[in-house]
């Protein structure tokens, strides 16, 4: 056990916050990333922010995996500006381009990055706790580049839909890079996994209750209400799905889990049981309301 994690509960130590967090990024592919950074940021009792790093995606917003990193980046930017923290939270480019096996990395500043800060926590015998909140091709080749460091991460990861899903497996997070997410599930990192539609999907707000209870929040809860009219023209509800691990180390108390033997991820996306010794924390239900008070009481205090 290290000092801030207890390895067979997956629980964070109760006097150790706040803890050393990594916040892994795909900030432009829609709006939910932005309430996740910005929501980290307003948890300094919790979370010692140590960095956030671009994630690449690629889709309609992006002309390339490069380009959405790239995007992803710049997005990463324009929050600290608004916030005033450029110069006190690192922003770091991560890879261009997915995984073409298990064994070759693609390197960024991003993968640097992580592997120091995990030695750094390693050495004062703490866990470091990356957060993961799109296709996981920085962490994946960290892990690749230093496996040493996986005795000295806890990844929480949104990716993917619950075990027994019947519909699709194929998941924009979990698809993003399937074998970079191969390679972290295999890893001998500590995994708590959100998983999407029936869990994370629970956290859908509606534009009117956003817009209310971001008055009083300041420049954070401007250009949140901004971002959120934003998308698809003003959509009236949206699901807000990566404040889910945030809320997983701000207000652990709002998420039901189990701990599992840990699965198996095949090439098809898909999820099976397994019998293995090693296990991982799912979560299987969110208290959306415990959630979103909790992140809007954040950004208003952060204001004050």
């Amino acid at each position: 056990m290290s000092k801030n994690f207890v390895d067979e509960s997956f629980e964070i130590v109760a006097n150790s916050y706040p803890v050393p967090v990594i916040l892994d990024t795909d900030t432009f592919n829609e709006i939910d990333d932005q309430f996740a950074v910005v929501y980290a940021i307003m948890s300094p009792d919790k979370i010692n922010l140590k960095g956030i790093t671009a994630e690449l995606f690629f889709n309609s917003r992006a002309a390339s995996y490069a380009d959405g990193m790239e995007k992803s980046y710049q997005e990463i930017c324009k929050i600290l500006d608004v916030l005033k923290l450029r110069d006190k939270i690192p922003a770091l480019k991560g890879s261009t381009n997915i995984l073409k096996n298990k064994s070759e990395y693609v390197q960024s500043e991003a993968v640097d990055f992580i592997i120091s800060e995990a030695k750094k926590a390693a050495a004062r015998d703490e866990k470091l706790f990356v957060v993961a909140i799109g296709a996981v091709t920085n962490v994946a080749s960290a892990l690749i580049k230093a496996p040493e460091i996986a005795e000295n991460i806890v990844i929480i990861w949104l990716g993917g839909h619950e075990i027994d899903y019947d519909k699709t497996p194929r998941e924009f997070n979990l698809q993003g890079d399937i074998i970079a997410a191969q390679v972290m599930v295999e890893s001998k990192a500590k995994f708590i996994r959100i998983p999407c539609w029936n869990v994370a999907g629970k956290l859908t707000i509606a534009a009117e209750e956003l817009h209310e209870n971001l008055k009083g929040g300041g420049a954070a809860g401007e250009y949140l209400k901004e971002t959120f009219a934003s998308w698809w023209h003003n959509q009236i509800n949206k699901i807000i799905w990566d404040i889910s691990a945030i809320a997983c180390i701000t207000i652990p108390e709002a998420m039901k889990t189990r701990i599992i033997s840990k699965p198996k991820l095949d090439d098809e996306c898909y999820w099976h049981y397994t019998d293995d010794t090693e296990k991982i924390m799912e979560i299987i239900d969110i208290d959306r309301d415990m959630v979103f008070n909790d992140m809007f009481d954040r950004v208003k205090k952060h204001n004050q």
